[in-house]
């Protein structure tokens, strides 16, 4: 639980437009001195002397000049020249109020365009002499709001915790010996070692960094808070409490207020009672994954320090504030490892383990970022480079047994690209393998966090050359292949056995075409929709290609694959989306610069840049219209090469970024290739495209991401983290 919205405050801005007489000696004499800070500080009065509390006591807490409470302390808060509450600041418009019984009679200040500030100099000017004994404490508004008030804690279940009362009523906080009054009682918040009176409680009245103090009420209606926090608006502290609601006359406490019988309360005032409320605060967090069930604006903890994360300034209690934490979430990592080097050509074999938790990226608008140690996929654009001779490359997490799966597919002298969603291993590393000798790159563009993707060891659900997934045979173009791929057994990043969800809505494959007969094209979409216009592989007569597929299913889990012409085929899942951090969408055509689709009709070259928006683009989405909202963070796109003029590459990033050293695509003269691109959107909503040689593009769109801190894709300016060309990355294993 935590600080509830509240409708009233107890303590008003002082400065008004009101008129103030001179004040006089006399007017000043038994006066007293609040701050203006909420809860308002006690800063003593002007009396005698020889009185604890009064301002002319140069040795008492208010008058001495080096203790806290003093405005004749230079350096303290409340007579420093410079701090905002303080009656010694020139300049500043909140200076401590001079208060006689009820009424404000001015404000002790050296800023001469305050109306009724008078200077602690020009007192001392006037040579006053002040004989009062006590201060002229009659009830003020706020006395008057609290007498009969009662207190509840902010535990799930309340605490009641006493009425502010008669010192002779049993509960009343102010009776000494009472369940609510006494320094040693369980539910008191006088008590220094208990939870709602000590200095460190996250519930407790006496914690200035508490944002869960008790709630005050009169009957139904919550006026505020008790707490010695500054930030908690409405709060209030018992020291001033006790100070300027007790007139010497006896307590101004009296008659208790009842609390609301049990299932009575109704924090967000939706009509629906706390106890069977499910999100009590009303802040779109259930109760039960709301660490403050009762404060709409926090409902996480971290470090279980009892500040919530939006006001904590160390959310991961590691020691590093969180403006200088690279990892604010995460106690264990500060700072970020830079990108190894003493990469080499992988040997026929081998593999290279690389490291992507607690690795450095930049977002999209150039501020660093640190991939956390709750990552549990990175978005990877692999490229093999002139291969020795045929093979195929396999990415899999590191610290399980490497599958019978592939995620690039190459003959020798090939540079192939393919786009990868990759599960991060146990030890924070993905690991890729390959059959032969060749160089390597490697371009990392962000990574998945909590349910946002749940990463799989690869496995092969289709292979038609084998049978495997129930089809021998080709693919042919009247009859699509159909794919179950929710309900059915997997294996987790970290080797457990589990079973995809029938809910969730998309699924991360890799697609690999095996030789077909002719020229053509395969299309991934969702059984229960149209065959829409766009592609996901292009292909020639004998060749052996595969692209990664961010797939949105039917509704019961069924992906299908269209091919032009006929060709064997394989699909391996390399995850799936579980929850709302990704939108699938029936894939959509955004550009053709052959067609004019999305652009005039005209190559991309070298000369420019292709500026595509893709925050607001029309998409389908479970068979009804919707478009692409402004909090998507990146798109799962298929971008298309066809017939560039010369051997180039094409890269892809957030536009609001500098064009970054990473490509996606690589290509040869005159050919057609695709690949998949998760693409991190700029800051105003676009993803730009860069073309190293003339050529046509093609750009589909299958989807968005979303999400929340803790649940979602973070996209990145794309880095390349190997190179074994110049030796960028770890060495070869």
């Amino acid at each position: 639980m935590n600080r509830l919205n509240i409708s009233r405050f107890f303590f008003l801005i002082f400065i008004s437009s009101g008129c103030f007489a001179a004040t006089t000696c006399d007017d000043l004499d038994g006066a007293f001195v609040l701050s203006q800070e909420s809860p308002p500080e006690y800063l003593g009065f002007f009396g005698s002397s020889f009185q604890d509390d009064s301002i002319a006591n140069s040795f008492g807490d208010y008058g001495g000049s080096f203790e806290d409470l003093s405005v004749n302390n230079s350096l303290g808060f409340y007579g420093s020249s410079i701090d905002p509450f303080s009656a010694g600041n020139p300049n500043t418009n909140t200076p401590p109020a001079i208060f006689k019984f009820s009424t404000i009679i001015g404000f002790l200040t050296t800023n001469t365009s305050i109306e009724g500030g008078v200077s602690a100099e020009q007192i001392d000017d006037a040579s006053c002499s002040f004989s009062s004994f006590s201060p002229n404490l009659a009830p003020l508004t706020i006395c008057g709001d609290l007498d009969g008030a009662y207190l509840l804690s902010q535990d799930s279940t309340p605490e009641y915790l006493g009425f502010f009362g008669s010192r002779f009523a049993t509960d009343s906080i102010n009776e000494s010996f009472g369940k609510h009054g006494g320094q040693f009682e369980t539910l008191s918040v006088r008590n220094a070692n208990g939870d709602y009176g000590s200095s460190f409680g996250s519930l407790s009245a006496q914690n200035p960094r508490a944002l869960s103090p008790p709630g005050i009420f009169r009957f139904e209606e919550l006026i505020g808070f008790l707490s010695t926090n500054p930030s908690v608006v409405g709060g209030i502290s018992l020291a001033t409490i006790d100070r300027v609601c007790s007139p010497v006359s006896g307590s101004a406490l009296t008659g208790p207020s009842q609390p609301p019988a049990s299932g009575e309360l109704d924090t967000d005032g939706d009509g629906i009672n706390d106890d069977v409320d499910t999100d009590d605060d009303n802040d779109g967090v259930a109760d039960v994954n709301d660490a403050f069930d009762l404060d709409a604006s926090e409902s996480i903890d971290t470090d279980a320090d009892g500040v919530g994360n939006n006001a904590d300034t160390d959310d991961d209690g590691d020691g590093t504030a969180d403006a200088n934490d690279l990892f604010p979430l995460d106690s264990s990592l500060a700072t970020c490892a830079g990108t190894s080097s003493g990469s080499v050509k992988l040997g026929q074999g081998q593999f290279i383990e690389l490291p992507v938790r607690g690795t450095c990226l930049t977002s999209p608008s150039g501020t660093s970022l640190g991939v956390p140690s709750t990552a549990t996929a990175a978005s990877l654009n692999v490229t093999v480079v002139t291969p020795g001779a045929a093979g195929f490359i396999t990415v899999y997490p590191c610290g399980v047994a490497r599958p019978n799966a592939s995620n690039l597919n190459f003959v020798a002298g090939d540079v192939v690209p393919n786009g990868v969603v990759a599960p991060i291993g146990s030890n924070g590393s993905v690991c890729l393998y390959s059959s032969q000798t060749t160089d390597l790159i490697v371009d990392v563009a962000g990574w998945f966090e909590g349910d946002a993707f749940v990463g799989a060891t690869p496995q092969r659900l289709v292979d038609t050359r084998d049978g495997t997934g129930g089809q021998l045979g080709q693919l042919v173009n009247d009859a699509p292949l159909v794919v179950q791929a929710t309900g059915i057994a997997a294996t987790t990043a970290a080797g457990g056995v589990t079973t995809i969800p029938t809910t969730a809505g998309t699924v991360a494959l890799n697609v690999t075409v095996v030789s077909p007969d002719s020229p053509g094209f395969i299309t991934v979409y969702p059984c229960d929709a149209p065959r829409p216009l766009a592609s996901n592989l292009n292909y020639i007569a004998g060749q052996v290609v595969a692209n990664g597929v961010i797939a949105p299913v039917s509704s019961t889990g069924q992906v299908c694959l269209y091919s032009q012409s006929p060709t064997d085929i394989i699909v391996d899942l390399a995850g799936w989306f579980p929850g709302n951090a990704f939108t699938g969408a029936t894939p959509q055509r955004l550009v053709d610069t052959r067609d004019g689709t999305g652009v005039p009709v005209a190559k991309l070259s070298p000369a420019s840049q292709l500026d595509v928006a893709v925050q607001g683009a029309s998409l389908t989405v479970s068979g009804s219209s919707s478009q692409v909202p402004a909090n998507a963070t990146a798109a799962a796109m298929n971008v298309t090469v066809v017939n560039p003029e010369a051997a180039g590459f094409v890269t892809v990033w957030p536009c609001s970024a500098e064009r970054p050293n990473a490509s996606n695509l690589n290509f040869t003269a005159g050919k057609v290739v695709a690949n998949n691109v998760v693409a991190p959107i700029g800051d105003q909503g676009n993803v730009c495209f860069f073309a190293s040689q003339n050529t046509d593009i093609i750009v589909d769109i299958s989807g968005y991401f979303t999400g929340e801190s803790g649940n979602q894709f973070v996209g990145s300016t794309p880095k390349r983290f190997v190179d074994t060309r110049d030796g960028t990355g770890p060495a070869p294993q």
